[in-house]
């Protein structure tokens, strides 16, 4: 809910947004449903779910979806 809240709060028009989340089997569920529907004016760019128990491992694959967004960079 606080997300959810986070997203009516603010104008995201001409943004993009580029969910991620973790999980242990559920992917995102509904979630991008519910951001389109908060948010319909921004751009859902990439999804990114993420397999909680693999987490700790992930941090160069999160590093290369980042870097394959418009060149941004993790910092």
């Amino acid at each position: 809910m606080t997300v959810w809240t986070f997203l009516e709060n603010h104008d995201f028009s001409g943004k993009t947004i580029i969910p991620f989340s973790t999980h242990e089997g559920s992917d995102l569920g509904n979630s991008i449903k519910v951001i389109e529907k908060l948010c319909p004016k921004a751009e859902i760019k990439m999804v990114v779910p993420i397999i909680g128990s693999k987490v700790d491992d992930c941090d160069a694959e999160i590093e290369q979806i980042i870097k394959s967004v418009n060149g941004l960079k993790l910092k």
